[in-house]
């Protein structure tokens, strides 16, 4: 089989790795998202691959992107449009799901058997419960760190610039806040990680017991760190869950 990238590009961030034969080449990489196109390009000729398969959160990006890579003679496949994701949900309109939702679902499921919650913080903090059948019940969004922040720059500018200061470092979170900076950091990143617990706290409720929790994205680890509930990080579970679309629609 020949190198294939897989990459989930979201609306903060891209993440990619290539696999071939079953086995990842090299480690992922990680690339702001204004830059999906000139680092899967370059991921992708590092990597021998002419294939592209992409989880893609804003289509108009996803577009663009595509463009760009037929341009270098690199094909580009959506998961959930071009690859189905062998996963069964009861949302009432399963056109509304996002296909990162979906892959990350379908990779704890793998994972992890069913049920599971899987979940992701990023831009959004998302949430999906799946049944003991294996099928996706519903979820939950909320605002992420980086939706927060920018809420805050809209309806507080003058807290915008220590926001984003507060928002690149999880790290100033403190006992309590003795500046502005700090005070921010505190509410942002509890106030982000209490939402978490709450949103994967209604999911095992619903699924009727203390089922495993998996989340990713670039807020993660950071969130993991502050949450009452015990969950496993796995930075790449969206990327893990479009390959495994990938390979069964091979077979």
């Amino acid at each position: 089989m020949s190198p294939v990238l897989f990459a989930s590009i979201g609306n903060t961030n891209v993440r990619w790795a290539a696999w071939q034969a079953g086995g990842p080449l090299g480690s992922p990489g990680v690339a702001g998202v204004a830059s999906a196109a000139t680092a899967l390009t370059a991921a992708a000729r590092e990597a021998g691959a002419a294939l592209v398969v992409a989880v893609v959160s804003a289509e108009a990006l996803g577009d663009a992107v595509e463009e760009a890579l037929a341009a270098e003679g690199l094909r580009l496949l959506r998961a959930g449009r071009d690859v189905p994701l062998p996963i069964e949900t009861r949302y009432r309109d399963p056109g509304e799901i996002g296909a990162d939702r979906l892959c990350n679902a379908l990779a704890a499921r793998e994972s992890h058997g069913a049920p599971v919650v899987s979940g992701s913080a990023g831009t959004c903090l998302t949430v999906e419960a799946v049944d003991e059948r294996g099928v996706l019940l519903g979820g939950a969004i909320g605002a992420g760190v980086p939706a927060a922040v920018a809420g805050i720059g809209a309806r507080v500018p003058h807290l915008a610039e220590d926001a984003l200061e507060a928002a690149r470092a999880p790290d100033l979170v403190s006992q309590l806040g003795r500046s502005t900076a700090e005070n921010l950091a505190l509410g942002l990143w509890l106030g982000a990680a209490a939402t978490m617990d709450a949103l994967i706290g209604r999911a095992r409720r619903v699924l009727g017991g203390d089922v495993p929790a998996v989340i990713t994205g670039g807020d993660a680890p950071a969130l993991a760190r502050w949450m009452r509930t015990e969950v496993e990080v796995s930075p790449d579970l969206t990327l893990d869950g479009a390959r495994l679309a990938f390979e069964r629609h091979q077979t």
